[in-house]
């Protein structure tokens, strides 16, 4: 197998196995496991935080910028559904969110953008093997004069033609 096949069975694996969100924290450690829970769920908790691992750093080194404008349909933990030109996407959305100094989850945030039409620039990352694949993962939000900006443990900006 290819490398790019490989990753690509990496992402599936993680987007069937787990609740999807775009996470790219490091692994928690034992005491943000709960206590309480058996080893059985510590240790798949813990395969679940590596497989979100993967699919950040896979995101992070695959993606390429790319600006979506369209309206939020809905939102669930970790995926918020975009009408663009009559069709739906589906995109990776961070936790938590910083807008206007103030820091709200995705739910609040995206709840009041219901309907609303928004611009959002995102890591697109495509497969083409014998099923096309897209991931689009969004860092920032605009809508009317506000910026929504994603709350990460990196800085995401599109790269110039001349590094400094």
């Amino acid at each position: 197998m290819n490398t790019n096949v490989k990753l690509m069975a990496l992402l599936l694996a993680a987007l069937v196995i787990g609740e999807v969100a775009y996470v790219a924290s490091a692994a928690p450690d034992e005491n943000q496991i709960a206590p309480q829970a058996g080893p059985q769920a510590q240790a798949a908790r813990r395969l679940i935080a590596q497989r979100h691992l993967l699919l950040g750093r896979w995101l992070l080194t695959k993606g390429e910028p790319a600006t979506l404008q369209g309206t939020v349909v809905t939102h669930i933990p970790g995926v918020t559904v975009l009408l663009i030109d009559g069709k739906h996407y589906n995109i990776l959305t961070p936790a938590r969110w910083q807008v206007r100094g103030d820091v709200k989850t995705g739910e609040e945030l995206l709840a009041g953008l219901k309907g609303q039409t928004v611009t959002m620039e995102t890591l697109k990352v495509e497969y083409n093997g014998a099923v096309k694949t897209t991931v689009y993962a969004v860092y920032k939000i605009t809508y009317g004069e506000t910026t929504a900006e994603a709350i990460l443990p990196v800085n995401i900006s599109p790269a110039t033609s001349t590094p400094s």
